[in-house]
């Protein structure tokens, strides 16, 4: 075991538990992480360890305790392993006694035009697509997740007494260890599994279903489940900077877009469907052509890229 990497890796675990929306911090930490194989397997082992200290207080403490056994026994000496040993005790207590429904929510985010990847945790990966933002909340019950906007791909590490959950819109979608993409659209989530089953219900009406590897389903906000053909390669296009619109609407067309660019596009419900499959980088193409392919007319004004329909 490189004592380096796991005393650095417990250190980032720590930071980051308490950095919430901090994105200088964790892009410091993914560089890090990227930079060596064996600082991401240290990474993964510190937060399987510590997955159940989900209290920001705890984290604190925990925090303030390391600062302190460096400073009278110094951590090298100890190792990380005996560091955790004099303070699991201590920590346990302090879990054990914060006020029950106290989660501490995190927000992860990737800025305009970039794809970021962050491990949680638990060890689970989520692929951010450009633009996209989500709300993570574990604690010794539950791993609750939220896509506040855009599109994400999950990698879930099966943990039979927690279910991962992920809401997005009126979509519900429960998983034990699996892999599937959300997209959360202007009023509809779609979610496509990749490997494993999850299960999609809605907090509207409908009942529950059950997919498998290949499935796809789409919720309206309002409506039911219902299964759709959607290749897995569309799915995550987001990860090539790729964008594919299968009779998406002209509000879809404009998010979409508006993930790549600074001046965000907006859209009015209503007007044509398009169908196309474009590069991100190539977005201001898009908008030149747009209008000469569908009835719509591109206007620019001082805040934003306005669609209106012809």
């Amino acid at each position: 075991m490189n004592r380096d990497a796991t005393e650095q890796a417990a250190l980032w675990f720590l930071r980051l538990r308490e950095a919430g929306a901090d994105v200088a911090l964790r892009t410091r930490f993914e560089a890090w992480r990227d930079a060596s194989p064996e600082h991401d397997r240290e990474f993964r082992a510190i937060a399987g360890l510590w997955d159940g200290f989900d209290d920001l207080t705890a984290s604190r403490r925990l925090d303030a305790a390391v600062t302190h056994v460096r400073r009278r026994r110094g951590l090298r000496a100890a190792g990380v392993a005996g560091l955790f040993g004099v303070l699991a005790a201590g920590v346990i207590a302090w879990w054990q006694a914060m006020p029950r429904g106290e989660v501490p929510v995190i927000v992860l985010e990737a800025p305009r035009g970039v794809t970021r990847e962050h491990v949680l945790a638990d060890g689970s990966r989520v692929l951010l697509g450009a633009g996209s933002a989500v709300e993570i909340a574990f604690s010794r019950e539950a791993r609750d997740v939220r896509l506040r906007a855009g599109e994400a791909r999950f990698e879930v590490v099966p943990d039979a007494s927690r279910v991962f959950a992920v809401a997005a819109g009126d979509a519900r979608v429960r998983v034990t260890g699996t892999r599937f993409v959300v997209a959360r659209h202007a009023h509809d989530t779609a979610v496509t599994v990749l490997e494993g089953r999850v299960a999609v219900a809605s907090v509207g009406p409908g009942g529950e279903l059950a997919l498998v590897a290949g499935d796809a389903v789409d919720v309206d906000d309002g409506g039911s489940p219902r299964r759709v053909m959607r290749p897995v390669a569309e799915a995550e296009a987001f990860v090539e900077a790729r964008l594919v619109f299968r009779q998406a609407s002209l509000e879809d067309v404009a998010l979409a877009l508006s993930r790549y660019r600074d001046k965000p596009v907006r859209a009015a419900p209503g007007g044509p469907r398009i169908d196309a499959v474009v590069q991100a980088a190539r977005v201001e193409d898009v908008l030149r052509v747009l209008p000469g392919i569908a009835p719509v007319r591109v206007v620019e004004e001082d805040a934003a890229t306005r669609l209106v329909p012809r």
